[in-house]
């Protein structure tokens, strides 16, 4: 099960998604994952730099231990994947 998004800072909306996969892959038996990007969108897509708060260690740490997600993936956020 994957929850898809940038997650930099874990909102309602956020969070709930993220523990509805944890629940729908350990209920299935299968692992969960949050699948997110290495820079913010709006980087590429404005072309403004993003003042995150948090390093990817310090994101996925936090995804993994509050929402029970089992893995985190950081895809390249680039004009191709866009």
């Amino acid at each position: 099960m994957i929850a898809l998004g940038f997650f930099d800072g874990v909102h309602i909306g956020h969070a709930a998604l993220m523990r509805r996969t944890s629940e729908l892959a350990e209920s299935a038996g299968a692992v969960s994952m949050a699948l997110t990007f290495d820079r913010h969108p709006d980087e590429l897509t404005r072309g403004e730099p993003v003042l995150l708060l948090d390093t990817k260690e310090e994101r996925s740490e936090i995804i993994k231990k509050k929402f029970g997600i089992d893995e985190v993936e950081f895809l390249k956020f680039d004009a191709e994947l866009m």
